[in-house]
């Protein structure tokens, strides 16, 4: 995806390219083809153009966030920003799809905030609301089953967006921030997941 990079990075085009209506008035189920569709729509590059350029998606994502705090009680909307940073590095060697960036920032607007699927998918197109879908953990879905659902999809870009989310939720740093009985299971938490991203998609480190 062409674009420029400013203080916030690459830029996406001005002009919006939508898809051909909404999933459900394709006739599609929006639950029942989450998984297919950001495999199908995501890979190969299908020339998706965000209608928010990447500040203006994080002014967004600002006000989605708004008073929500992480667990060192800062503003939780730097998480996504960081998973962003954490991204541009795969998007540059060319890992992922550039508009995995804007996934990364948005990945967590349907899981935390009140945003829905439909205002995601009028703003970003459905490749993206694709892909934040597939990196949303439905409520009742174990954490591990998620992840190997994820790994799973054949969306590079979901992949990359979880993998950039972990990597900034087990950073050391942000880590040490928290009392260390929090700090201690969270490592545990996220290690068995990181072994799995290995070994599932050992392209991510390459």
């Amino acid at each position: 995806m062409p674009g420029v990079r400013s203080a916030a990075g690459f830029h996406a085009p001005n002009a919006y390219v939508p898809v051909t209506g909404s999933l459900s008035s394709q006739g599609h189920d929006p639950e029942a083809v989450e998984v297919g569709m950001a495999s199908k729509l995501c890979n190969p590059y299908s020339g998706v153009r965000p209608m928010l350029t990447l500040d203006e998606t994080i002014a967004y994502i600002k006000e989605k966030h708004r008073g929500q705090t992480d667990k060192a009680g800062q503003p939780y909307w730097q998480h996504p920003v960081r998973v962003m940073e954490h991204c541009r590095r795969l998007t540059d060697r060319g890992v992922c799809q550039p508009f995995a960036l804007w996934c990364c920032l948005l990945h967590d607007v349907l899981e935390d905030t009140a945003t829905d699927a439909a205002e995601v998918e009028r703003l970003f197109g459905a490749e993206v609301l694709a892909v934040v879908r597939l990196d949303t953990r439905p409520g009742s879905m174990e954490y591990m089953d998620y992840v190997e659902r994820l790994l799973a999809s054949g969306s590079r870009e979901a992949v990359c967006v979880k993998w950039c989310d972990l990597q900034d939720n087990a950073d050391p740093a942000r880590l040490g921030l928290l009392p260390a009985e929090t700090a201690q299971r969270l490592k545990a938490k996220y290690a068995p997941v990181e072994a799995l991203f290995r070994e599932k998609a050992p392209w991510l480190c390459a």
